[in-house]
């Protein structure tokens, strides 16, 4: 298995979207360092945070233990909107962690880069529709969230030019600090 984003020329931007889309899931550096360096990519990470969002409402549904008070509907809407807010809450979280720890606050450039990997970082989140299923679905939301936290860590490395993934992984879990305790205290 390699590790490199392969691109369908004759697909054009569907088959690069798809490449980005898998590679992303794979946790491929090249991925994440494409996408990270083409500004054009930020449309399509808006569609990976989008199918991200709706994958968590649907979850969302199937994980309440409430009675759905508002109804599913209500339910699934909350989920959407929660996966949105954390999603940019973990990325600022991130650079501002990142920025301590580099001594230093990111140039612009790197904001856009870390946008736009952060986008795709986000890709491990299309499974938690699993939360319809019975048994199995806290436990492979504890699993998607170690590899969405896996995809955040390649994301920060790729943003900041190739950091090392220790170095890397230290801005991503405390990132994902403020966006535990927000689930925690307020959504429950």
């Amino acid at each position: 298995m390699t590790d490199t984003v392969t691109s369908v020329p004759s697909a054009g931007i569907t088959g690069r979207f798809a490449s980005r889309v898998v590679g992303a899931l794979r946790l491929s550096r090249h991925a994440y360092e494409d996408v990270a360096t083409d500004g054009m990519s930020l449309p399509q990470g808006a569609l990976v945070l989008i199918a991200a969002a709706v994958a968590s409402g649907a979850g969302a549904i199937g994980l309440s233990t409430e009675t759905l008070n508002g109804g599913p509907g209500t339910v699934f809407v909350s989920g959407m909107f929660s996966a949105l807010f954390a999603w940019l809450l973990w990325t600022v979280s991130t650079m501002v962690a990142a920025g301590i720890l580099d001594r230093g606050v990111p140039e612009k450039r790197i904001w856009g880069r870390m946008f736009r990997a952060s986008l795709f970082a986000q890709a491990p989140v299309v499974f938690w529709v699993v939360g319809f299923v019975p048994v199995i679905d806290k436990y492979a939301i504890l699993v998607i969230l170690a590899w969405q936290v896996a995809a955040m860590t390649v994301a920060v490395r790729q943003a900041f030019g190739g950091m090392s993934y220790g170095w890397a992984l230290a801005p991503a879990v405390i990132g994902y600090v403020p966006v535990a305790l927000v689930n925690f205290f307020i959504i429950g």
